[in-house]
């Protein structure tokens, strides 16, 4: 890379990205249909995931499906392990500001791109990229991920036809760790052992159990939990006091939604959801299920606020409920790690649910249990040409 004022050019190679060798098998290929992601880098990881699924036009087999994921996988980790608070303080959402980059990276590799083309790509997806955290609670949030994804699809097909861009896209004066992070610390060294370790599998990965923001999800287990002991009295609360870390505080909020978006991110629907109703699957979120008398009368005594001694460490959202009835009497249940997350894995079974849960939306109950099959035994099939029929039946 070209030497820029910022950073040294040897830190960060991108022709690197692409010689990594196989890691080790890990389970979590098989939970691709589940949409994987490594450790906290839960968001980035969506783009790489919606664009590795344009495999038809590439004829790639199983095996570059999963050697491409995991080059956008690495990518995102050493990412956002460079700079940890890009997120949490910087204000963007990582799925369209790291999720362009390792999604570029991941279709470089799908595309076989020749390595002098790499930082080209990654510099194209480093000016596409984007993607604020205000948009929280809009249809405009899951937008960034499409975009991520149309970002490193683009950014692969014109670095492959001679589009140029900077050498030192990622460390140069102007470049990404400075224009993005602005002031917050910035350290390269996650790259030092790119392609000798591999994050997927030293820090693990995380699912989203429930379709809606992850940082609520500690917070709904907490509700959960408190249902089995005040199900039957929820008529005698006086308030549920939820509280959530500094970071999360920003991203969910005590505001009743006015839309199917908004409720994904408002801790007064979600909380009175799951004590009326158990836990929020997709019907929750619609916008009949927002007319619930029920869910509503209860989100009216939640309140929220900031607690500083909850962990606001990088990919950490733990949360405490607090159940005040009536007479008095309290219940409060803490949760520091959700469902889905490293210290909680989700079983095959949860993931297999809520795969369906997802397939059952736009195909049948057969054909969805005849694609999970397929992806569940991805790394062994020798093609994916039987998977295309199986989508265009559902």
């Amino acid at each position: 890379m070209a030497t820029d004022e910022a950073y040294p050019a040897t830190s960060v190679r991108p022709s690197t990205f692409f010689s990594v060798p196989a890691p080790p098998p890990v389970h979590m290929f098989a939970t691709i249909p589940g949409v994987p992601l490594a450790a906290s880098l839960t968001t980035p990881l969506h783009a790489v995931t919606f664009c590795v699924v344009d495999l038809e036009t590439t004829g790639a087999s199983p095996a570059d499906c999963v050697a491409a994921f995991i080059v956008g996988a690495e990518v995102a980790a050493r990412l956002l392990r460079a700079s940890p608070r890009l997120s949490n303080d910087g204000g963007w959402h990582s799925t369209g500001t790291v999720g362009s980059v390792a999604a570029a990276a991941a279709c470089a590799k799908l595309m076989k791109l020749p390595a002098d083309k790499i930082p080209d790509v990654l510099g194209i997806s480093l000016s596409l990229a984007s993607g604020v955290a205000v948009n929280y609670g809009t249809m405009t949030k899951p937008l960034h991920s499409g975009n991520a994804a149309r970002n490193g699809v683009l950014a692969a097909q014109l670095g492959g036809h001679g589009f140029t861009a900077h050498a030192a896209a990622f460390e140069g004066g102007a470049g990404f760790f400075n224009t993005f992070t602005r002031g917050l610390s910035v350290s390269l060294d996650p790259f030092k052992d790119l392609g000798s370790r591999y994050d997927l599998v030293a820090l693990g990965y995380s699912l989203k159990a429930y379709p809606c923001g992850g940082r609520g999800h500690t917070a709904i287990e907490a509700a959960l939990a408190l249902r089995e002991q005040v199900g039957a009295r929820l008529d005698d609360v006086a308030n549920i006091h939820c509280l959530v870390s500094k970071s999360s505080a920003q991203r969910i909020n005590t505001l009743w939604p006015d839309s199917v978006e908004a409720a994904k991110f408002s801790a007064s629907y979600v909380v009175a959801y799951a004590l009326v109703h158990g836990a929020p699957r997709i019907p929750a979120f619609t916008e009949q299920a927002l007319k619930d008398e029920r869910v509503r009368s209860l989100g009216r005594l939640i309140t929220a606020a900031a607690d500083p001694d909850l962990s606001d460490a990088f990919g950490e959202s733990p949360a405490k409920v607090r159940i005040t009835l009536k007479g008095g009497q309290t219940f409060e249940q803490r949760r520091d790690y959700a469902t889905g997350s490293q210290k909680v894995p989700m079983t095959p079974a949860q993931i297999e649910a809520k795969f369906t849960d997802c397939a059952a939306q736009i195909m049948s109950a057969e054909a969805g249990r005849k694609v999970y099959a397929f992806l569940d035994t991805l790394p062994a099939q020798p093609s994916l040409n039987p998977l295309w029929p199986l989508l265009r039946k559902g």
